[in-house]
């Protein structure tokens, strides 16, 4: 995939970049590095929504406890 340059390919790895929390260059491919970091990312994302059985009601609920708990951290998550 890291070489791949199909327009699903391309939308696929800039969401691995964003959820890397890395920045590659303007230009510049992902390394497989940086891509990895994001698979991880994502897959403990499907592990937890699985987990919950990707209930909106407990979702809302951990963001309000998040709100409440960290309101300096909050950015319109």
């Amino acid at each position: 995939m890291q070489t791949s340059e199909d327009a699903e390919s391309e939308a696929f790895k800039s969401v691995l970049v964003r959820l890397s929390g890395r920045r590659v260059g303007r230009g510049r491919s992902p390394s497989a590095g940086v891509l990895l970091s994001g698979l991880f990312v994502l897959l403990q994302m499907f592990d937890f929504l699985t987990q919950i059985n990707f209930d909106l009601s407990k979702i809302a609920q951990l963001k309000t406890t998040f709100d409440k708990l960290m309101p300096a951290l909050r950015k319109d998550v």
